[in-house]
């Protein structure tokens, strides 16, 4: 697998998203973490995400 991918992840739960970005940053991916829909659309426009 290519390293590298940055991946937006919109979740408004700030546990799972916790642990879902630890899980993504171990695999070698860049996570930005938005808690909702607003600060989503703010990192999509500010970076460009592979996912």
């Amino acid at each position: 697998m290519e390293k590298g991918y940055r991946i937006l992840l919109a979740e408004d739960e700030a546990k799972l998203s916790q642990v879902i970005q630890e899980e993504l940053n171990n695999h070698g991916f860049k996570t930005d973490v938005a808690f909702d829909g607003q600060i989503a659309e703010k990192l999509f426009n500010q970076h460009q995400s592979s996912l």
